[in-house]
């Protein structure tokens, strides 16, 4: 039976760019002598969304998490001043050295791919994209693209909802699941979503031609994002990548199974970082 560790995490390092404040925060049992782990969070999510996947890995890895622009309640000017993996070079930029391992959820694996494509350097050993956000270069954009991507925005934000409501919540009530997806929609509002989707739309994110890194592509079998479409082309378009579906799981899959999916990940791990 694995023993786990229940993280306690400080502040590291912080910087103001381009008006957004970027944060790095690092779990305390962390040493010196382990590989470097960081977390990179997604669209509306706090950095320690990570914390049960987190306390399965801290006996392995000096752990990290970035509080990037796209946090929980904050505005979307940030859409406008630099692209996703720009954002995420400075917030990388606050760590000592380059990290062995890169996790990123949701949107922040669009992020990563974007980074790493054009960063100069060795790069990480190994990256985790979970529950990712991807199309390729050549898939056409239609209004009905945009249609979609508005329901599924709206049912990603339900399931997030549901998942950090629950155990209480009864899933009984809808009416007020609605009335709260509403009022986070009204919250982003119009400029808020269809800059994210430009993000997502205009010139697709890139490949990443990065043999010399190990991928582990993961999702949940109920996540309105990750389909068997998106999925091949995204491993396909990243060399020594493989592909964990998770039953039953739905996009906030690292917050909902962590157990599951850190079991998945440590497996991966000792696979491809043992020397």
């Amino acid at each position: 039976m694995r023993t786990h560790h229940r993280s306690r995490w400080a502040l590291s390092a912080s910087a103001e760019v381009d008006g957004e404040t970027l944060r790095l925060y690092q779990a305390q049992e962390a040493t010196s002598r382990a590989p470097s782990l960081v977390f990179v969070h997604g669209l509306e999510e706090s950095w320690d969304i990570w914390s049960g996947i987190g306390q399965r890995l801290a006996s392995r890895f000096r752990l990290l998490a970035l509080d990037l622009p796209w946090r929980t309640g904050n505005g979307y000017a940030w859409c406008r001043r630099r692209s996703l993996g720009d954002w995420l070079g400075a917030g990388l930029a606050l760590l000592d050295a380059e990290p062995t391992v890169i996790v990123g959820h949701s949107l922040g694996t669009g992020a990563m791919l974007e980074h790493l494509h054009s960063a100069s350097g060795p790069g990480p050993r190994a990256i985790v994209l979970a529950s990712p956000i991807y199309r390729g270069e050549r898939e056409p954009v239609t209004w009905a693209t945009a249609y979609r991507a508005m329901d599924d925005f709206r049912e990603m934000i339900g399931q997030d909802l549901v998942g950090r409501l629950r155990p209480d919540f009864d899933r009984g009530d809808q009416k007020l699941i609605s009335t709260m997806i509403d009022k986070i929609v009204d919250r982003v509002g119009p400029i808020g979503f269809y800059s994210l989707f430009l993000l997502y739309a205009v010139g697709g994110i890139p490949d990443l031609d990065r043999p010399d890194i190990a991928t582990l592509v993961v999702a949940g079998t109920d996540d309105p994002y990750a389909t068997p479409a998106s999925l091949s082309a995204l491993t396909a378009a990243v060399p020594r990548s493989r592909l964990v579906r998770l039953r039953g799981a739905g996009h906030f899959a690292i917050r909902d199974q962590a157990p599951d999916l850190a079991e998945t990940m440590i497996t991966f791990f000792d696979q491809c970082l043992t020397p």
